[in-house]
């Protein structure tokens, strides 16, 4: 007699079960991941650029507009593109789960109780490669703890990324309509409050709800940007020789700034939602 499987309890495993999606619903998840990811990476623009050089402070020379502009573009490379899409995407967590606790049960899966023989026959497969994987993670049972408390300590940060960032790209929104119209300049606190509110409050609809709701007005924004660039870059094409690395280096090391780096470091916020969603 075998025991129904829905009354199984789920089984850890540390393989990653691929989702099969193409057609239309692919195109749909795509466009809806505009909303969910990229519009927490896209507001970096918003502040980056006045993090490093304050709009009250001097006008930077060309030579340091072109080392900031590379710092930003390396920060880009080696943290959303090399770190979360070429290294962290590739140690696949259980069914495409992300954050740091999904990353610590990779490495230390959950003990499976299993006491009944009848369901130990229906998902004996299952337990063999739980079982597997835990052997092969025995080793680092010593530095357990130690690994809990820095998963602890990195989820603390993305919950407090995920309070500041919130808070920063609407009062530089809010902000930059101050500069088109002055008269909002006293406003732009209690303006900035009133849309997080609206914001938080629209949360409980859900994510796939708030993703198409907000994947158009992300989408217009990214083109913006894009179209912004490509003309900006055909007036000024010595741009390109940010993509040099030297650059990054030579402008630290005229400038003697490095406080500069909490400007760049601006770049990146939001870039660990390519892992977490």
């Amino acid at each position: 007699m075998t025991v129904p499987e829905k009354i199984l309890p789920p089984v850890y495993s540390s393989e990653r079960r691929a989702i099969a999606v193409g057609g239309t619903a692919l195109l749909a998840l795509t466009f809806q991941s505009l909303g969910i990811i990229y519009s927490d990476i896209g507001t970096s623009p918003l502040y980056v650029l006045n993090g490093i050089w304050p709009s009250s402070g001097p006008t930077p020379s060309k030579e340091d507009v072109i080392g900031g502009v590379s710092a930003i573009i390396w920060s880009l490379t080696l943290v959303p593109l090399i770190k979360y899409i070429f290294i962290v995407l590739q140690f696949g967590t259980r069914e495409g789960e992300g954050g740091t606790f999904a990353l610590y049960q990779g490495l230390f899966p959950p003990d499976l109780q299993n006491d009944d023989d009848d369901r130990a026959l229906t998902c004996d497969s299952a337990l063999v490669r739980a079982k597997s994987s835990r052997s092969s993670t025995e080793k680092l049972g010593p530095i357990k703890w130690p690994l809990l408390a820095w998963t602890l300590f990195g989820t603390a940060l993305s919950i407090a990324d995920g309070i500041l960032t919130p808070a920063v790209s609407v009062t530089s929104a809010v902000g930059g309509i101050a500069i088109a119209k002055p008269s909002v300049i006293q406003s732009i606190i209690p303006i900035s409050i009133g849309f997080l509110i609206a914001l938080f409050g629209a949360q409980r609809f859900g994510v796939h709800r708030l993703g198409l709701t907000f994947s158009p007005l992300t989408l217009i924004w990214l083109l913006l940007l894009g179209g912004t660039g490509i003309y900006n870059i055909s007036k000024y094409p010595g741009i390109f020789r940010a993509f040099d690395p030297s650059r990054l280096v030579l402008f630290f090391m005229r400038t003697k700034q490095y406080d500069y780096l909490a400007g760049i470091l601006l770049a990146v916020t939001g870039c660990e939602a390519v892992f977490a969603k």
